[in-house]
């Protein structure tokens, strides 16, 4: 799936968000940047942006480009292999907020999954050209 470059349903970035930005923001930042978002717009967060503002104009920047698309991709695989979640333990609400990253995730693998799908299928070649018939 890592190299599957579509854009995901408006619901899955915000699922994707809600994981992402519960990392510490160093955490976030080199998860960022081991998806292949470039240190350019990594520059661009100021110090009292928070990850939530950071990460809801960062979207419209990786979903403009195939490379932004391809990072946000490589992102999502990375998040939706996660299972444990030690930034969200020391938490006071961990159980509520650790039962949230784990639905968050599920939906994102099962959405990663049916892209998949989909993109295999749309790959496959049609009944009638490979019977070498013209349409």
């Amino acid at each position: 799936m890592a190299n599957l470059i579509i854009s995901m349903p408006d619901h899955l970035v915000r699922s994707l968000e809600g994981i992402t930005t519960a990392q510490h923001k160093a955490l976030f930042r080199t998860a960022l940047r081991h998806a292949g978002v470039g240190e350019n717009l990594l520059a661009t967060w100021a110090a009292e942006e928070t990850k939530r503002e950071y990460w809801a104009r960062l979207i419209p920047n990786l979903e403009s480009s195939d490379a932004g698309v391809a990072a946000l991709n490589r992102h999502a695989d990375a998040v939706s292999e996660q299972n444990t979640f030690p930034d969200l333990e020391s938490t006071e609400d961990s159980v509520l907020r650790i039962r949230n990253a784990k639905t968050a995730i599920a939906d994102l693998r099962d959405c990663r999954q049916r892209q998949s799908e989909k993109a295999q299928f749309a790959n496959r070649p049609s009944l009638s050209s490979s019977r070498g018939f013209r349409k």
